[in-house]
């Protein structure tokens, strides 16, 4: 690959039409390519046991020898490597996947519950959902192979996330039944013969069901976050309540100050926030909350952060592989610098920082030590985010009482980070399950033959504790636990146990 025009390559530049077949001399020139590219950019490959090579290499000896080579089954080959890196903001894909169309699907949701069990529900018309076979809740096996099994041989992107990240997004995609048997090497067929049993696992019972063209989904809480999410367009008072004195403010998508999809956000935050400086303690909801921007981290900071006592939050190294070539270099280091800077990360040399700020930066790196071996002439000098962020500007006041932000597996992106900027921060607590981390800086590009696309990261990014947030997520300081009711969206069971905890103190 010409290195100075990747660079330029980003998602949808190409767009030519999708082969279902090539040549096993093209699938071998797809692998090369995609060899050098992640061997070249992306941030979690070649680094501890992650080698590209050796992960290729068996690809390349099996498609190389083929005359002729299914598309798909490259794709399926090169998510599962592509997964094994532990990027979780990366993928392997194709622009229109026919397995997505005209698929079956269980004829009922599946739930996440108590960390190891798949539960089968369906929706009532209220918003909540009731057990399939109350006396036989938890499916246990499909034609013959354990769920967890299954889902285990079925996953690829979520290899490597934190156990109960993994666990949780593949009980929710389980409905996807076809796909699942299909990736595991299992012979799909329309009727399955699946075992259920109780929740002590003492007594089971078999079904033959049949699939469904219809997909029925289960969502936490009957769906709140999408409702919320969609409130942040039209009426958005849903998203703060204020119970037993305490300021609940729920945050479902992390969305950027001054554009359109805030839509006077932050304004009525600012508001919210001034109506709950009385209160005896704060909630932040970031429960299912998928990422985006940072700026709210920059908000809370100004309410949560003392300014005489700068409190490092982030660490970043930016991928910066150098080659023969002083322009495409400084190009280079400019785009990583802009991109990083855009996420409220700068070097220690940089004009941004004051004098307050480079000490606590000087403090903070005398004992920070990553948790993940890496060659320093591949990577950027650091990067931090400090708190406050000065260029945030806000009317606020510092918030003393005690603050709680409350996350769960379903947490991802810009959400975790702010989960992890705040963990440890005086005066706040981060409550709920450990969150799904990740906090990519994407690039996208396609292979030349298959039109096959492909996202990775050119960042890695690293908690207080030297931890990366891919791979590691985010340990809550308390955890909170799903009950049976919470499942099936009849009572909110983690805010309730949160605020019976507040109430307690």
């Amino acid at each position: 690959m010409n290195k100075i025009c990747y660079l330029l390559i980003v998602a949808g530049l190409i767009g030519c039409s999708q082969p279902e077949f090539i040549s096993g001399e093209e699938a071998l020139e797809d692998l090369n390519a995609f060899q050098e590219d992640l061997e070249f950019g992306a941030s979690y490959c070649n680094l501890a046991d992650v080698s590209v090579a050796s992960n290729l290499e068996p690809l390349k000896t099996y498609f190389g020898a083929q005359e002729k080579v299914s598309v798909l089954e490259l794709l399926d080959s090169l998510s599962k490597t592509m997964g094994y890196f532990g990027d979780r903001h990366s993928y392997v894909r194709v622009a229109d996947d026919p397995r997505n169309t005209e698929i079956s699907y269980l004829p009922f949701a599946t739930t996440p519950f108590q960390d190891s069990l798949v539960i089968a529900v369906k929706p009532n018309n209220d918003q909540t959902y009731d057990l399939v076979y109350p006396k036989y809740p938890v499916l246990k096996s499909v034609n013959g192979m354990r769920v967890d099994e299954l889902m285990d041989k079925a996953d690829y992107q979520h290899q490597k996330a934190p156990k109960e990240a993994k666990f949780y997004r593949e009980v929710i995609k389980l409905v996807f039944i076809e796909k699942k048997l299909q990736r595991a090497g299992i012979p799909f067929t329309n009727s399955l013969k699946c075992v259920f049993t109780d929740l002590h696992n003492a007594k089971d019972t078999v079904v033959t069901i049949h699939t469904s063209k219809e997909r029925i989904a289960w969502s936490e809480l009957a769906d709140k976050t999408e409702k919320d999410k969609e409130s942040l367009f039209g009426d958005q008072e849903g998203l703060f309540q204020r119970m037993d004195d305490v300021g609940i403010i729920t945050i479902p998508e992390m969305v950027r100050k001054g554009k359109d999809e805030s839509k006077g956000f932050y304004d009525l935050l600012q508001e919210k926030m001034l109506d709950f400086r009385d209160t005896d303690a704060l909630v932040i909801d970031v429960r299912n909350n998928p990422g985006g921007q940072r700026h709210f981290i920059g908000f809370f900071s100004h309410y949560f952060s003392d300014p005489e006592h700068p409190w490092v939050a982030n660490v970043a190294l930016a991928r910066e592989t150098t080659v023969d070539n002083d322009e495409y270099n400084d190009r280079m280091r400019a785009m990583n610098r802009d991109q990083l800077n855009s996420r409220f990360l700068f070097q220690w040399n940089s004009p941004y920082w004051n004098d307050q700020e480079r000490i606590a930066i000087d403090q903070f790196m005398s004992s920070f030590e990553p948790k993940l071996a890496f060659d320093s002439a591949d990577f950027s000098a650091p990067h931090l985010m400090v708190l406050p962020i000065r260029e945030f500007p806000v009317d606020s006041y510092r918030y003393t009482q005690p603050v709680y932000i409350l996350a769960n597996e379903g947490s991802f992106s810009a959400a975790t980070v702010l989960v992890t900027a705040f963990k440890g921060h005086p005066n706040v607590q981060i409550v709920g399950k450990k969150v799904d981390g990740s906090s990519g800086m994407s690039y996208r590009s396609e292979l030349p033959n298959s039109k096959i696309l492909y996202k990775y990261s050119r960042m890695v990014s690293f908690q207080r504790n030297g931890l990366t947030l891919d791979g590691n997520g985010v340990e809550p300081d308390i955890v909170l636990k799903r009950d049976l009711d919470h499942v099936l969206a009849r009572r909110d069971a983690q805010m309730e146990e949160l605020l019976k905890l507040i109430n307690n103190k």
